[in-house]
């Protein structure tokens, strides 16, 4: 799996910062994703994967409080797979 980031925060020193956090394969990780960076994951594996979700607040439904993103608003190459 991929997770990807997008630091959208106005007050970050990285502001419109992207990375990408490969997941999987075995290995377990904890990510810390801060309020304010969108983030989202690619399942590239040709079998099922579990992702751990906590949160510090109920999430309401008649008032969400996020902002959801079009799946290729960091641009369509975002989520590509290119080997270093």
């Amino acid at each position: 799996m991929i997770l990807g980031m997008w630091d959208l925060r106005n007050d970050s020193d990285t502001k419109d910062i992207k990375m990408k956090v490969v997941l999987g394969n075995g290995t377990s990780k904890l990510v810390y994703v801060p309020r304010g960076v969108a983030h989202g994951v690619v399942n590239v594996a040709k079998k099922s994967g579990d992702i751990w979700y906590f949160v510090n607040g109920q999430f309401n439904f008649s008032d969400p409080d996020e902002q959801r993103l079009k799946w290729d608003a960091a641009g369509v190459d975002f989520w590509e797979i290119t080997k270093e």
